[in-house]
């Protein structure tokens, strides 16, 4: 029987918070250390910028603790004071990063979610953090790159009007609206002895302030240009042979299942004339390069071509 990921929602009355998180998946540990110096929330960004004011999240109300609500999400609701409770996540652990956010790209995509990367913490500095402690905590290898990153929902800060008048349309898409949704996951200890470490989720809000659907999932930018390698290279193809932008949508539209806008297409076309120049610009400066070196009496100069692309 297939999953039920079917969101559900409670409309309550808005909140004002100024929650905190607090993630101690190695308290024992930490709390032998000087305070602040080996906690795991030293990654999570606090809430200085009044235009993102989504960092701080309370450990009440996460998916593994919530009750959800029996009525079923109305696409038709207002959504003020809406409280939308997704599908809880399935796996916590991962043997990479590239690992978690293949989950998450499917987690998201399946339950109509969308976040963004927040904060990066390096390996580098919470190591750093570390030494001057003499804590016989291990240190993380560099090959993890990052120690912790925090993902929260697009829709996520305080929305700012940068219009005037009363008649102004917010676009749900793109406007911040409080979400307070967030994902947490940082590299932790899995075996002090050997020592062996391991990517885990240590926090996960997955309540959203807004409607989650298919209908506004499909109408993300990230989302509905999203194209396949090999649609951008016949999109190229025909923008060399100039077709039209209609056109080109129409083959978009014909042939996958994105919805992108016709500025949309705008923006790819310029994204690959773009590249071309900035190609044919390198091949230029390069050719009178070795032009200018080849005239110094002695002077031998090659180009490789690690392949070459022909054109059918």
């Amino acid at each position: 029987m297939a999953e039920d990921r079917r969101v559900k929602t409670a409309v309550r009355h808005p909140q004002r918070r100024n929650l905190c998180v607090e993630i101690n998946a190695d308290a024992d540990e930490a709390s032998a250390a000087s305070p602040g110096a080996l906690s795991d929330e030293e990654w999570v960004d606090s809430a200085t910028d009044s235009g993102s004011n989504t960092s701080g999240q309370s450990k009440q109300g996460r998916s593994g603790g919530m009750d959800h609500p029996r009525r079923l999400q109305d696409d038709n609701e207002d959504a003020q004071g809406l409280e939308v409770l997704v599908a809880p996540l399935e796996r916590f652990e991962f043997d990479s990063w590239e690992d978690l956010e293949s989950y998450l790209a499917e987690y998201t995509k399946g339950t109509h979610q969308s976040f963004r990367i927040l904060t990066k913490n390096t390996v580098t500095a919470h190591n750093a953090k570390i030494r001057p402690t003499g804590s016989n905590k291990p240190l993380l290898p560099n090959e993890w790159v990052n120690y912790g990153k925090t993902s929260i929902c697009t829709h996520s800060g305080t929305y700012k009007s940068r219009g005037k008048g009363k008649g102004k349309w917010k676009r749900l898409q793109s406007r911040a609206m409080e979400c307070e949704a967030q994902i947490n996951a940082c590299v932790q200890v899995d075996d002090a002895k050997v020592p062996t470490f391991i990517l885990r989720i240590t926090s996960a809000r997955l309540v959203h302030n807004h409607p989650v659907n298919k209908l506004t999932y499909n109408q993300y930018p990230h989302v509905r240009t999203a194209l396949e390698s090999d649609v951008v290279g016949t999109v190229n193809e025909l923008r060399k042979a100039g077709a039209k932008k209609k056109r080109i949508l129409k083959y978009i539209h014909d042939n996958t299942d994105l919805n992108p806008s016709t500025q949309d297409v705008s923006n790819l076309i310029r994204r690959l004339k773009a590249k071309e120049n900035t190609a044919s610009t390198s091949a230029t400066r390069l050719k009178k390069w070795m032009k200018e070196f080849a005239k110094e009496s002695g002077n031998v100069g090659r180009i490789f071509v690690d392949s070459v692309g022909e054109k059918e």
